[in-house]
């Protein structure tokens, strides 16, 4: 049995019983470990986190937390106002397309690229989640979980 500090034990009851994957709760663990005492897991850290550079600060943790707490809030939301969230798309891609034509003329904003780039990463984020919901088996205590957290319907077992 896993001690309840542990970063293990802290994944597998926050994700485990959610997703029922022990792989995922395992690499949430190693991010969480990361967090908690960057460079303490050694290579397996960076196994899961091979995509990033190894001179990562703490900023850029709290940058990439705070990038998925609001890809699930947006997930979320969209969950619970497709319309407005429909909207906020068409409204993002509007502005990528400015922001094209400014980079061919010369005139986009140095910020303009990191602000598309972290809106890109929030799309991810949120057709991940709904990927991830439409894998989901129907009836599974992880949709009744799912569809309370997201959607708020509580105690639905079937998919929205």
């Amino acid at each position: 049995m896993e001690a309840p500090s542990s970063a293990w034990g802290i994944a597998r009851r926050a994700f485990g019983y959610v997703i029922g994957s022990d792989l995922v709760a395992l690499m949430v663990a190693c991010v969480l470990a990361q967090l908690i005492a960057p460079g303490a897991l050694g290579n397996l850290g960076r196994l899961f986190l091979a995509f990033a550079p190894h001179n990562l600060s703490p900023d850029d943790y709290r940058a990439a937390a705070a990038t998925l707490i609001v890809g699930l809030a947006l997930y979320r939301f969209r969950c619970r106002s497709g319309k407005a969230y429909g909207m906020l798309e068409v409204a993002a891609g509007v502005f990528i397309a400015f922001h094209i034509l400014e980079q061919a003329t010369g005139q986009a904003p140095a910020y303009a690229n990191a602000v598309f780039t972290i809106l890109g990463a929030l799309y991810v984020i949120v057709r991940g989640l709904d990927n991830f919901y439409r894998a989901l088996a129907p009836g599974s205590t992880a949709v009744i979980v799912w569809n309370s957290l997201f959607f708020g319907r509580r105690g639905v077992s079937s998919k929205l």
